[in-house]
């Protein structure tokens, strides 16, 4: 773990980003992870351009939509939007069209 935090802080000097996004990219590195969950859109373009794939909430909601895990995408979107995350309406709605499901 002592490579991803010497990681974290040059990557600290290098972007304006928090902490808890820096080691999460830090560490799917030193660890060589399938899969890095990350929704702030910074943090997602860096952790792609250091070769990570990325998926934030949404992918995971439509990865479990598509599955059959969740049954009511748009009712999912509601809570996540309700609970104070933020995420975009125009992501949302283009989620929803995409996988032909009834709008927020």
């Amino acid at each position: 773990m002592r490579q991803a935090a010497r990681a974290t802080a040059l990557l600290t000097k290098k972007w304006t980003l928090g902490r808890g996004e820096l080691t999460t990219i830090a560490l799917a590195k030193e660890i060589g992870a399938d899969l890095t969950l990350i929704d702030d859109y910074a943090a997602r373009r860096l952790a792609e351009q250091e070769g990570l794939t990325v998926f934030g909430c949404v992918g995971v909601l439509e990865s479990a939509f598509r599955r059959g895990i969740l049954s009511d995408l748009t009712e999912a979107y509601r809570k996540l939007a309700a609970s104070g995350a933020y995420i975009g309406e125009k992501i949302l709605t283009a989620s929803l069209a995409r996988l032909k499901q009834p709008p927020l």
